[in-house]
């Protein structure tokens, strides 16, 4: 393609600005050994171990959403992060992702649970 084809199709592309360029990931996310796990937790690395949960209710959330699964055993992720311990609901495998392949971001949903390891 000639140089003057080239600039007159350049200008009749349309081009969106609704999306930004994302920030490169921080060198600490890349300087880890191949086949081990980094897990994180808002961009930050953090403890996280898979476990098996009794689902309990602590009666603060007067909509919460494990309810109907009181006393049964489901699948958790224990996230240990700033000093406070959690867990986040893995049936299908979305705390896990959360905490390792979306760096524990807000774009990668989760659930709380609230239980005791079994």
């Amino acid at each position: 393609m000639n140089n003057m084809v080239f600039r007159f199709w350049l200008k009749e592309k349309v081009m969106s600005n609704r999306r930004k360029l994302r920030a490169p990931l921080p060198a600490s996310f890349l300087n880890h050994p191949p086949g081990v796990i980094c897990t994180y937790w808002n961009g930050e690395p953090c403890d996280a171990q898979k476990v098996n949960l009794v689902v309990s209710d602590p009666g603060i959330h007067p909509e919460y959403w494990a309810r109907l699964f009181v006393g049964q055993v489901r699948p958790a992720v224990r996230v240990t992060y700033g000093g406070n311990t959690f867990y986040l609901d893995d049936l299908d495998g979305s705390g896990w992702r959360k905490v390792t392949v979306g760096f524990g971001s807000p774009q990668y949903g989760s659930r709380s649970l609230y239980g005791k390891e079994v």
